[in-house]
């Protein structure tokens, strides 16, 4: 996954909690540290979802706590794609 990625991905998770794109660390905890909830994480996915055209299902969305994890999980949905 390359910086301008994560950059968009940073945006998309700014946009939806209402917080600047410094805050967001890779180790930052989505939930307890962003202060997203489970209707915010939904958002978040459906919008990457769409700007990467990838699917996360919710089975696997659902296990996402960290941005490293959310980055991770993108950086593998992109690397099947290229396949």
């Amino acid at each position: 996954m390359d910086k301008e990625q994560i950059c968009i991905i940073k945006k998309i998770i700014a946009e939806q909690l209402d917080i600047d794109e410094i805050e967001i660390k890779n180790t930052s905890n989505l939930f307890d540290e962003l202060g997203a909830d489970s209707f915010d994480i939904a958002n978040i996915i459906s919008e990457i979802e769409i700007k990467f055209e990838i699917s996360i299902p919710y089975t696997e969305a659902k296990h996402i706590r960290k941005m490293d994890e959310l980055l991770n999980h993108i950086n593998d949905k992109l690397k099947k794609l290229e396949k």
